[in-house]
């Protein structure tokens, strides 16, 4: 495999989902209970204020932050680089037909003659590949930490956001071999799982493939997750930047799983569970 200037050769296609927000809001008489009893003052100032606080609920609801929503889909060409934002997933179809989920602050590039038969793409980020069978011309993965994955047909999610990250790979069907920057091999089996590390790599025969793969189908999955990595996984999945005072927080770990649950619903799970104080100030969080 030959290395290419990829970076001065490639134009760049940045994922933007718009959502429709609502008008203002109707906030309608409040009813009266009883049969036809007359309410006291403090009762009609609590009818009122019950109206106030709902009014500031649903309010609040419109613009706090959300989860990611249905994956936008491209239609890949040679020589894209596909940025995909925080807060967004994504889907791409490749010249061969394989297909490629991107988690949320991905990128993924393809080769500039990926159609003349070099099945090569590089990525950083967390993607759910469906790579189409072609045993005679192999597919390769370029990874930021030095690792590259060599496959024929297989289906298979691979996580590495950075060179510093360890890389996850987790095999659904087929097979798969990985090969390190020391020129080690490693050959996966259905089913398993390879983790591997500046130092050293192992592997799983019983991975929680569904936890692993969660994010496709729209859950952010933990699982006795270290603190870092969940505030890591929330600023890309939330669209927006945790400031830590306090990194006593990182000692702790954290198991749930969310759907579509808005990040000040998730982080006052996490001040109950973890006993930890957090603020938000529009796209910015600070725990203490």
């Amino acid at each position: 495999m030959k290395e290419k200037p990829e970076k001065e050769k490639l134009s760049k296609f940045n994922a933007e989902v718009f959502s429709t927000m609502p008008d203002e809001p109707y906030l309608g008489p409040v009813p009266s209970f009883g049969g036809g009893r007359r309410k006291t003052p403090a009762l009609d100032w609590c009818f009122r204020a019950a109206a106030v606080i709902l009014a500031g609920l649903f309010c609040w609801s419109l613009f706090r932050p959300e989860p990611p929503v249905d994956p936008v889909v491209f239609t890949a060409k040679a020589a894209d680089v596909y940025t995909v934002a925080n807060g967004v997933r994504s889907r791409v179809i490749l010249p061969d037909s394989s297909v490629i989920w991107l988690n949320c602050g991905s990128e993924l590039l393809v080769a500039e003659d990926f159609e003349d038969g070099n099945r090569e793409v590089s990525l950083r980020g967390e993607g759910y590949f469906d790579v189409h069978s072609d045993p005679s011309n192999p597919f390769y993965v370029r990874t930021p930490g030095g690792p590259t994955v060599k496959v024929t047909g297989t289906v298979f999610n691979l996580s590495c956001y950075s060179p510093d990250e360890e890389l996850k790979l987790t095999l659904l069907e087929g097979s798969v071999e990985v090969l390190t920057d020391k020129e080690e091999v490693f050959t996966l089996e259905e089913g398993s799982k390879i983790t591997v590390k500046s130092e050293s790599a192992y592997t799983d025969s019983t991975p929680d493939i569904d936890g692993d793969t969660a994010w496709k189908n729209g859950v952010l999955h933990f699982d006795n997750t270290p603190m870092k990595e969940v505030l890591e996984s929330l600023e890309r999945w939330y669209g927006v930047e945790i400031t830590v005072s306090d990194i006593s927080i990182y000692k702790n770990s954290f198991t749930a799983d969310f759907r579509s649950e808005s990040i000040n619903q998730v982080l006052e799970l996490m001040a109950i569970a973890c006993d930890i104080v957090y603020s938000v100030d529009g796209n910015s969080v600070t725990i203490g």
